[in-house]
């Protein structure tokens, strides 16, 4: 504004502007196209659409407990609707359609009842969602949420990008199951092999071999689900880590993209049950 006002004084009081016939309407919308223009765009809600993992609360990252779900919330702009998962329960509210750009409310957000280990976590998530006002994005796959103070209470990152069930074809490394890294002690390597022509699903636990199903649940080959495995029945030192990526995989119904070679299979609730990384090598068992 100071600029501005000082640009106005320089033109009027100055005789040399005014005998080099600049015009005034122009030098004027140079003025404020340079330097007055301070407002920024305001966020959208086709900036917030899809799915969001809490990672930060009041500055501090958000810590869960292990095998402890990763909360998130949800974004459905299309119908009114927000979702997620608060560390241990499931959240659901609606969402105002027709706010202001950049408003949001969400201290009336309804919620199961489970009791959980780590109630710390959703306590914590909770308290800070209902002092959010309002949103404005932060960075590339960021968003903020803040008070009415225009202070950041929640950080959000994006969960996973949508992606087809064909750019599943191939061989994955499992990284991860509800959580938890793969013990560097296994014998061999999890991976999976889908082969998404055939609808089929094949692979290794890090023990025994199997061979399934992909059945697909919508026209949009977007939820799926795998049924009981058949499988090899070799007895090996490590069953955990095989129970767990079977009991993962009969729970699978949705995916994302996380990176360019990496992706996470959820389940129904939206908990994360596998995280997958491309195998680009040539021998596929």
């Amino acid at each position: 504004m100071l600029l501005c006002m000082a640009a106005l004084s320089f033109l009027f009081y100055n005789p040399e502007v005014i005998m080099k016939k600049v015009s005034i309407g122009v030098f004027l919308s140079l003025i404020v196209l340079s330097s007055c223009s301070t407002m920024k765009k305001s966020a959208t809600l086709s900036d917030i659409e899809g799915e969001w993992t809490i990672v930060n609360i009041n500055g501090q990252p958000l810590q869960v407990a292990d095998r402890g779900q990763l909360p998130f919330i949800g974004f459905d702009t299309h119908n009114g609707k927000i979702y997620g998962n608060s560390g241990c329960n499931r959240i659901i509210a609606s969402l105002d359609l027709q706010a202001k750009p950049g408003s949001l409310r969400l201290d009336r957000m309804g919620s199961t009842l489970m009791a959980c280990p780590d109630m710390e976590t959703e306590t914590k998530v909770l308290e800070a969602l209902a002092e959010v006002r309002t949103y404005k994005k932060d960075g590339e796959n960021g968003i903020s949420l803040c008070d009415s103070s225009r202070n950041t209470v929640v950080s959000l990152k994006k969960r996973f990008f949508p992606m087809t069930l064909d750019e599943m074809q191939g061989k994955w490394n499992v990284v991860s199951v509800f959580g938890m890294p793969i013990p560097e002690t296994v014998e061999t390597t999890p991976f999976l092999i889908f082969d998404t022509k055939e609808n089929i699903i094949g692979g290794n636990t890090g023990c025994n071999r199997i061979k399934g199903k992909l059945e697909i649940q919508d026209n949009s080959r977007r939820t799926i689900s795998i049924p009981p495995v058949a499988m090899t029945r070799m007895a090996c030192p490590d069953m955990e880590t095989e129970n767990n990526i079977t009991s993962a995989l009969s729970a699978v119904k949705t995916f994302g993209r996380l990176d360019s070679n990496r992706i996470a299979l959820y389940s129904a609730s939206g908990t994360e049950v596998l995280e997958l990384q491309q195998d680009n090598s040539i021998e596929q068992e």
